[in-house]
């Protein structure tokens, strides 16, 4: 290849590249413009989420307090009208008798206005393989159809020392 045929190669491609750039900036430039001039309008464009959550020990809540944060969404506790026993051999038991008979536990806040939302993350420790009795009650007591669910999940692989 001759060295004028180089040249000019290499010429013609910094120009392409420096032409592809000063477009790329150009649209840069213009979305960043319009969104700062329509930003409540690009605001109502976004989905409105909710994090959902009982947390046993405290590890659940943690997760959903970084979602939450990352999404900028609201939280929603769930919390049992009679709390888990204290030790985890009667929690093991109580969640095991509830699995077994289905009679799930009543929580003090059940319902969700789920109307607000697009999108429900939805956060539990796992108990015998599977989402924890309180998941339950919740989930039966709200209708998602149109929603997108997102679940989460801790686990800690049980409490004995």
């Amino acid at each position: 290849m001759s060295r004028s045929l180089k040249w000019t190669l290499a010429v013609s491609a910094v120009f392409a590249a420096s032409s592809m750039f000063s477009a790329c900036n150009k649209q840069e430039a213009a979305l960043s413009k319009s969104l700062s001039e329509g930003s409540t309008e690009v605001a109502a464009q976004t989905s409105k989420s909710v994090v959902v959550y009982f947390s046993q020990t405290g590890a659940t809540k943690k997760l959903a307090q970084v979602i939450k944060e990352a999404r900028h969404a609201d939280e929603f506790e769930l919390l049992l009208v009679k709390p888990f026993p204290s030790t985890y051999d009667s929690t093991i038991a109580e969640v095991r008798a509830e699995r077994e008979s289905k009679q799930w536990p009543a929580l003090v806040n059940a319902k969700l206005d789920v109307d607000k939302y697009d999108t429900v993350f939805l956060g539990y420790p796992i108990m015998f393989g599977t989402f924890t009795t309180p998941i339950y009650t919740f989930l039966e007591a709200n209708d998602f159809s149109g929603k997108v669910v997102v679940p989460f999940c801790t686990y800690g692989s049980g409490g004995r020392k």
